[in-house]
């Protein structure tokens, strides 16, 4: 059975080495938040209700690791693979899972390339927590297959996507067009539809029309927008340079990488890191009480 290093023990993090261990997988796992107290004793008894080890530094991460995987916020992905490169050795795979751009995981292949081993770009395209290692995983890179047969052989669900790195992180971008950018139209009809009291009668309309229970998914999708809108005003950044590349100007992703940043500096997200709100109400609530309508 293969070993794993995880570079960033958030919420990702957590739960696919609390998944990789019940596969009988050894983990180790490093995150610059061990540095603080609170978050250190709430990873730490995580990690101990799951055998996870917690490595004093990146170095004792990658130890013996067959995989590394870098799980951390958008904006340190460049950083997490510079921490992790004098430390990389032959045979070992570094797969970068966080959500960047084509543009993003070729700048951290050149820093692997730097080393002996080998840069996978790894796109995540689902929410992590429901099903922990088996969120399906679309790898690219010249070393996407071997590493697809190592992560499935530990009961992931990755596909060997493409051989060109960045491939599988477009698809994730263009998925989150959709994905992030109908949470945002979501909050944002809320806020206004609470006025009239017509919340769920539209919801519930325009839910039948197209065939879905809109008024359960408004409920998580709102929810888990507001909060994780620090790093999905990451990833919309990051969406919307992608979009740039192609020739598309990105004027309902900049708008939504926009949205997300208000609440972020507004503090909406502030307190949600372990709970994200019950409903949609409830997230209205929230964004009501930060000025938002």
């Amino acid at each position: 059975m293969i070993k794993v290093g995880i570079i960033g023990y958030g919420e990702a993090g957590s739960n696919m080495a609390a998944g990789l261990r019940g596969e009988g997988v050894a983990v180790s796992a490093y995150d610059l938040k061990f540095a603080e107290p609170e978050p250190f004793a709430r990873m730490s008894a995580h990690a101990a209700g799951h055998g996870v080890e917690l490595a004093a530094d990146v170095a004792g991460c990658v130890a013996g690791a067959d995989v590394v995987f870098s799980l951390v916020d958008t904006g340190a992905m460049d950083d997490a693979a510079n921490s992790a490169a004098p430390h990389l050795v032959q045979g070992q795979l570094y797969v970068d899972l966080n959500s960047g751009g084509p543009g993003a995981k070729r700048r951290v292949s050149d820093i692997v390339a730097r080393t002996a081993a080998e840069m996978v770009d790894g796109a995540v395209m689902a929410d992590v927590p429901p099903t922990q290692h088996r969120t399906p995983i679309l790898a690219a890179g010249p070393a996407a297959r071997r590493f697809t047969d190592l992560a499935n052989g530990a009961g992931m669900k990755v596909e060997a996507f493409a051989e060109e790195v960045g491939l599988a992180s477009a698809n994730k971008m263009l998925r989150s067009v959709l994905m992030k950018g109908i949470s945002s139209l979501i909050l944002e009809f809320a806020l206004a539809a609470e006025k009239f009291g017509a919340t769920e009668d539209i919801l519930r309309s325009v839910g039948g029309s197209i065939g879905m229970d809109l008024l359960g998914y408004a409920d998580r999708a709102g929810a888990r927008q507001l909060q994780h809108s620090g790093r999905r005003s990451h990833e919309m950044a990051e969406v919307a340079i992608t979009l740039r590349e192609v020739g598309v100007e990105p004027l309902m992703s900049a708008a939504c990488a926009e949205q997300l940043e208000r609440f972020v500096a507004a503090g909406a997200n502030a307190g949600l890191a372990a709970a994200c709100p019950a409903d949609l109400a409830a997230t209205v609530a929230i964004l009501r009480e930060k000025g938002f309508s």
